[in-house]
């Protein structure tokens, strides 16, 4: 019976995001876990479609998408903070917080440090009878480190190490490490990367990690104080599903905005079109995001505050 209720309760509240639980895994449960990993922390991304693995203005939390974007950073250091508001039309609707840090050490070694918790809407607690006798608010957590080094002028590899954690009641829990691996290329107004994510064995040996390959490309160009940028992002889940990223920002002075797109087959983010502002200027940038989906984060929103040096 034990067994069960603790089934039920992941089905139930352990998806952060409601949208494509079901999927085929040969040998596994159909439903996917750890999914707080796939979010968009990083409000600047989360503007342009949720493009993340190629935010070179905001590195600091590229240990939850790329770090070997860190050495084609112009910082030396990124510390960010943000706030989200997901899927707030939901039962499941969540209270996110986010930090990260990176440092650039001479444009050929990064390291980035990033934490997310997540307090998910409480749910009611009932006894055999079906009385309800409290509630319970889970909750998840997602720690995240990763190295990067530039080899040569234009390439560097990066590598990932993560451990993510779900509260589902008072000794319901799980836990489950995951690694990324990554190889970004850079050159000019002109950056890609490729490599995969969320490595690892299936909670409980059961419930499996969001695994996944993608690659990304943009481009960044400055007219003298306007500049624009252009990103295409796709990944592979391994469970079968596909989701492809577009996203645009156009910044004048210490001023931007964007504009994005996400769309795919069973992707955990779903379908969406987000916009962003931004503002960037004296060591400091804070930046926003709105999300607007006929799926279950429709209206999360995203807000954040960095500091750059």
């Amino acid at each position: 019976m034990r067994r069960l209720m603790l089934i039920v309760a992941a089905v139930l509240i352990a998806p952060v995001l409601a949208a494509a639980q079901d999927v085929a895994v040969p040998g596994k449960a159909s439903t996917l876990s750890m999914l707080q990993t796939v979010i968009p922390r990083d409000p600047a991304s989360a503007g342009m479609g949720a493009a993340s693995s190629l935010e070179a203005g905001h590195s600091a939390y590229s240990a939850f998408s790329n770090p070997g974007i860190i050495p084609f950073s112009g910082e030396q250091m990124d510390f960010s903070f943000s706030w989200q508001r997901w899927q707030p039309k939901t039962p499941a609707s969540s209270n996110n917080f986010s930090m990260g840090y990176a440092y650039n050490s001479g444009q050929k070694f990064g390291a980035a440090l990033a934490l997310s918790m997540d307090r998910i809407a409480s749910y009611d607690v009932a006894d055999g009878d079906g009385i309800i006798r409290g509630q319970y608010q889970p909750s998840n957590l997602a720690i995240a480190a990763g190295l990067s080094w530039r080899f040569i002028p234009e390439l560097a590899i990066s590598v990932t190490a993560r451990y993510m954690y779900s509260n589902l009641y008072d000794d319901i829990s799980f836990g489950a490490p995951a690694f990324d691996a990554a190889l970004t290329f850079g050159k000019g107004m002109f950056k890609a990367a490729a490599g995969v994510r969320n490595l690892g064995k299936a909670v409980d040996g059961l419930y499996p990690l969001p695994s996944s390959a993608f690659a990304a490309v943009s481009a960044f160009r400055r007219f003298g104080k306007s500049a624009v940028e252009a990103r295409l992002e796709a990944e592979d889940y391994f469970y079968g599903a596909f989701r492809f990223a577009a996203g645009a920002s156009y910044s004048y002075g210490m001023l931007a905005a964007r504009l994005g797109c996400n769309v795919g087959s069973k992707s955990p983010l779903g379908d969406f079109v987000s916009f962003g502002l931004g503002f960037a200027g004296y060591s400091v940038h804070v930046d926003a995001a709105y999300l607007c989906g006929n799926g279950p984060i429709n209206g999360s929103l995203c807000i954040g505050i960095g500091f750059s040096f």
